[in-house]
């Protein structure tokens, strides 16, 4: 999703083992997910050290580390990134639930309005003990080539999901009925 101020993320992970071990810069390293982004969807390196070019991580709390944490790679300016993202989670019997928000100012070339294109790719990265971590990217061969992303379309559409669309409900549980947001805020849709 997005509004005028920033960037949002949910995801809903089914992981038989969450792995939180590390801190900081090595997050990649953990179960997780990673945006890429190319504001400009340019692609005018096969590498992200572009002023509009991003790589952004986000880790779930879990058994080693009791907080959900964020982090940002590549970029010229990864500070004051790293400083703006919030993010949470949880751990469900089948995994996680995480989300977070990256303020817009605080990406460089990233200016979305109605109609525009950014450049983007996800990777979930699933990591178990005793073992090396791996990614499933969901556009390209290279989840880090902006050559190779998909795009991120900036529209403006009302969200009318039900829960079951996106959690599990059972069956047995009454209808909560559609959830519908305040009309001001847009989604974005890959």
């Amino acid at each position: 999703l997005w509004d005028e101020r920033n960037f949002y993320v949910a995801a809903v992970v089914h992981d038989d083992q969450v792995v939180t071990q590390q801190r900081g810069a090595d997050i990649w390293q953990d179960d997780g997910l990673e945006l890429w982004l190319d504001c400009r969807h340019d692609a005018l390196t096969h590498t992200l050290f572009q002023d509009d070019e991003y790589q952004l991580g986000f880790s779930p709390a879990g058994p080693s580390r009791p907080q959900a944490v964020a982090w940002a790679w590549r970029n010229p300016r990864t500070e004051p990134v790293i400083a703006a993202m919030t993010v949470a989670s949880s751990l469900t019997p089948e995994g996680y639930v995480l989300e977070a928000a990256v303020p817009w100012a605080a990406l460089q070339g990233c200016q979305p309005a109605v109609g525009g294109m950014i450049g983007f790719n996800i990777s979930a990265v699933d990591k178990d003990d005793d073992q090396l971590w791996t990614h499933l990217t969901w556009s390209g061969k290279l989840h880090s080539d902006p050559s190779q992303f998909g795009h991120l379309y900036v529209v403006d559409a009302p969200i009318n999901l039900f829960p079951a669309d996106v959690f599990e409900v059972p069956t047995d549980a009454p209808s909560p009925g559609p959830v519908t947001p305040p009309t001001s805020r847009s989604q974005e849709q890959p």
